[in-house]
């Protein structure tokens, strides 16, 4: 599940509707970059009562990537997007339908008893002016309670991921606007909470975790610029 009412303050409302056409190319572009074997991925359109614009249904064999029509749903993707132009509208959809992966991804690591990425989170002590590593997420092995966080933290990584390799110019762009309304509802909702788990250390743990699933590790130089960019915000 994406955003829900996460972003439901957020101002604006001037991006392009989200099409079952457009959910469809990004899906495709993003199958084509992360193939991971014996998982087929198909899109779906469906009108329910919930916030959340895209949602995710999997099994180990299948990922369906489901465009939301609901009204409220169309007014939290608005939220969400603000904007209209056409090249930051791309990659916050490429953002979007990336995240939504990253759900079916999980489920048939999960499945197949893979070793799920470690991510670990710091925060600077006020004591010692110094970061100090304060929580570690592992997937299955996670603290009750937890897992919900990690779920939505991997594949907020893996959005980014993504963006870093095919949209570069607007990595710092997604990178803001998620760690907006991700702290923005904090509050409402710390499962979504992965601000302090987006760092440069996560994203190559991430990568490590892709190219066990593809054998295709990153080495492109946006990637390593990403990186920087997450250890300078």
């Amino acid at each position: 599940m994406f955003l829900e009412t996460l972003l439901a303050a957020v101002v604006g409302i001037n991006a392009t509707e989200l099409t079952l056409q457009t959910v469809r190319d990004q899906t495709q572009a993003v199958v084509s970059e992360y193939q991971v074997k014996g998982l087929r991925v198909q899109v779906a359109k469906i009108e329910v009562n919930n916030p959340s614009p895209l949602l995710t249904r999997s099994s180990p064999s299948v990922c369906t990537i489901m465009l939301n029509t609901n009204s409220t749903a169309k007014v939290v993707w608005g939220k969400f997007v603000d904007t209209k132009e056409p090249t930051e509208e791309n990659a916050l959809q490429a953002f979007s339908i990336a995240h939504e992966m990253g759900h079916c991804m999980l489920s048939k690591a999960r499945k197949s008893e893979m070793d799920l990425p470690v991510l670990s989170a710091q925060l600077k002590s006020n004591a010692q002016g110094q970061s100090a590593e304060f929580s570690t997420l592992v997937g299955r092995k996670s603290n009750p309670g937890s897992e919900e966080r990690y779920d939505e933290t991997f594949s907020d990584l893996l959005g980014l991921h993504y963006v870093a390799k095919k949209h570069p110019e607007q990595f710092k762009l997604v990178l803001e606007k998620l760690k907006a309304v991700r702290e923005e509802f904090a509050s409402h909702d710390v499962s979504h909470l992965s601000t302090p788990f987006l760092s440069g250390q996560n994203l190559r743990s991430v990568d490590k975790f892709l190219s066990q699933l593809n054998g295709k590790p990153t080495e492109v130089s946006s990637f390593q610029a990403a990186i920087k960019t997450l250890e300078q915000i």
